[in-house]
């Protein structure tokens, strides 16, 4: 899960503001076989009465193809 959020730079510092987006991949593998075994959503503002994605093969899954090698997941696991 990963939110989006509006910003402000103050003193030279960003200033977290209001949520934006909220973006979730939930792994299935038989539901979601068609988009590498992963399900996408975007909420407008956070708001599950929202949603933005409509098809998740061109609007999501199309720019996590290049991420195939890490499970389509751009985000790493840092210790």
């Amino acid at each position: 899960m990963s939110a989006v959020h509006e910003f402000t730079v103050s003193d030279g510092s960003y200033v977290e503001g209001a949520p934006k987006a909220l973006a979730i991949m939930v792994r299935d593998a038989k539901k979601y076989a068609s988009t590498g075994g992963w399900g996408f959503q975007l909420w407008d503002g956070g708001d599950a009465n929202k949603p933005l994605v409509t098809d998740a093969a061109k609007q999501c899954f199309a720019c996590h193809q290049p991420k195939k090698d890490q499970d389509y997941v751009y985000s790493t696991y840092i210790p």
